[in-house]
């Protein structure tokens, strides 16, 4: 079985990171 704990915390830092890149362009346009 996968680490739980480990997958949650990179789910956790991974979607803000997203979320940032796609507001920063949206910011360029």
């Amino acid at each position: 079985m996968p680490d739980f704990s480990k997958l949650w915390r990179v789910v956790i830092l991974y979607i803000p990171l997203e979320v940032w890149e796609k507001a920063f362009f949206r910011l360029l346009m």
